[in-house]
């Protein structure tokens, strides 16, 4: 049987895929004052997909998991990357080292993501910015799909919970943050490519690096029409340490 750690680093090679994250990290640090040498670091990088795309336009990017299996596939440290192991809820770096925090779907697998937020605030500098992209069960149809999910996933145990965007967005307010901006993501094409570890039907279809770019553009058009958007996967949330 293939772990997860191996679906994982035999999807993230494909081309698809990685053009689904670039676009995905675009929208998370768009309109951000982060700079090309902003010190930024990704919660839960689990084998670094994330980080090395980072790395591209950023010149210090850090990542950190609890998880040693999946640091053990991400690549090894270079002149832009830093990979630790550590734990979200004690954060192996010291206050106020870094001017942006990514959590990309990384507070909904944490038993007190409460504890993680504190961390992040230590962290960042003075008025540094935190990047939520977490998945939303605001919508009843993906609540429930994703209570089951959970529920029968070997990729989740009882820890694990699903958030509405009201729960993440007051848990970030009460532990010093202010809300700057949300935005829904995905629709389509987040299943399809954001998922295909899980789901790996898009690694059959041919010319799937051009079917996932007409899929973003797909989503980007639909999830401004106010029903359609209710169905999106993930809320991002950008808050600023204040």
């Amino acid at each position: 049987m293939i772990r997860q750690k191996d679906k994982y680093k035999i999807i993230s090679n494909e081309r698809f895929y990685l053009t689904y994250h670039k676009y995905w990290n675009r929208i998370l640090l768009e309109r951000t004052s982060g700079t090309r040498t902003s010190l930024i670091l990704d919660c839960g990088c689990g084998i670094a997909t994330t980080c090395k795309l980072l790395a591209e336009d950023h010149d210090s990017v850090f990542g950190f998991d609890l998880r040693f299996d999946a640091l053990k596939s991400a690549p090894g440290e270079n002149n832009n990357i830093k990979i630790i192991t550590s734990d979200a809820h004690a954060i192996g770096f010291k206050d106020e080292s870094f001017d942006i925090v990514i959590c990309k779907g990384t507070l909904h697998h944490l038993a007190e993501p409460h504890k993680a937020i504190k961390e992040i605030y230590r962290i960042l500098k003075k008025e540094g910015t935190l990047l939520i992209s977490e998945p939303c069960r605001d919508n009843f149809i993906w609540r429930n799909i994703g209570l089951i999910y959970t529920k029968y996933s070997k990729h989740f145990d009882s820890r694990h919970r699903l958030f509405y965007a009201g729960e993440l967005m007051e848990m970030l307010s009460q532990n010093g943050f202010k809300i700057q901006k949300t935005r829904y993501l995905g629709i389509i094409a987040f299943p399809l490519c954001a998922l295909a570890y899980l789901f790996p039907v898009m690694k059959f279809i041919p010319f799937n690096d051009y079917v996932t770019r007409v899929l973003i553009k797909i989503d980007e058009k639909i999830i401004r029409a106010l029903f359609i958007k209710k169905f999106h996967w993930h809320i991002i949330i950008r808050s600023q340490k204040s």
